[in-house]
């Protein structure tokens, strides 16, 4: 039945795929194949909410295959209920999926919700697969945000050596260059957040605090 489903399937016949797809499920409730497929071939012929409900029973049965995933998210999304889509992602996370969509899904949700070590290291998973230097960025922020320093330096020094002008990241491998006691490395790296971004508030501060620290210590 699943073959002959699937022959169907191919040939774009979804109403006929579907009734196999039955027969197939019926012999077997636990056909994985079976149920996505039919999630699909009801996507096809836009029945949205048979589509989602096919492709839930295909994600229980499966949860770490990355492909249900995204597309139980898609047909929920559908029929409104997209605000699912990070505990779909997360359980199959947990079950083993390694997608590294699921990765910056699951890192952004933890960073919007604060909960910045994880955040930090579902950017950690996801950045081999897209290095960037907004990523690395956002990895480095997780990281301070939850005093783990050391990787915060890392992952700055990082989005700089990606992408050189973000002039933020700069400016925060200055702060951790300060709190580890190393000023004029620090205003260094403040200044050359003030070189790319002229003006910058915040640069300006560390700048002018690192001439008062540095008369502080000299009186």
């Amino acid at each position: 039945n699943y073959n002959k489903g699937l022959t169907y399937f191919r040939q774009e016949q979804f109403a006929e795929s579907i009734i196999e797809f039955t027969k197939a499920i019926e012999d077997d409730p636990a056909y994985f194949e079976a149920w996505k497929n039919m999630g699909i071939a009801h996507a096809k012929m836009e029945k949205n909410e048979w589509a989602a409900e096919a492709m839930r029973r295909a994600f229980e049965i499966k949860p770490r295959d990355v492909d249900t995933a995204v597309y139980l998210v898609k047909y929920l999304k559908r029929i409104g209920q997209g605000g699912k889509a990070v505990d779909i992602y997360r359980q199959a996370y947990e079950a083993g999926a390694k997608s590294p969509f699921i990765y910056k899904t699951l890192a952004n949700d933890a960073s919007e919700n604060k909960d910045y070590k994880q955040a930090a290291h579902f950017y950690a998973l996801y950045a081999p697969f897209r290095p960037s230097g907004a990523i690395y960025y956002n990895m480095g922020l997780a990281y301070r945000r939850s005093d783990q320093f050391e990787a915060a330096m890392e992952a700055y020094k990082m989005a700089v050596k990606i992408q050189s002008d973000l002039h933020k990241a700069w400016l925060n491998l200055g702060y951790l260059y300060r709190y580890k006691g190393e000023e004029e490395v620090a205003l260094e790296h403040f200044e050359k957040a003030l070189e790319i971004e002229p003006g910058y508030d915040n640069a300006i501060a560390a700048i002018e605090e690192s001439a008062t620290l540095e008369y502080s210590s000299s009186n």
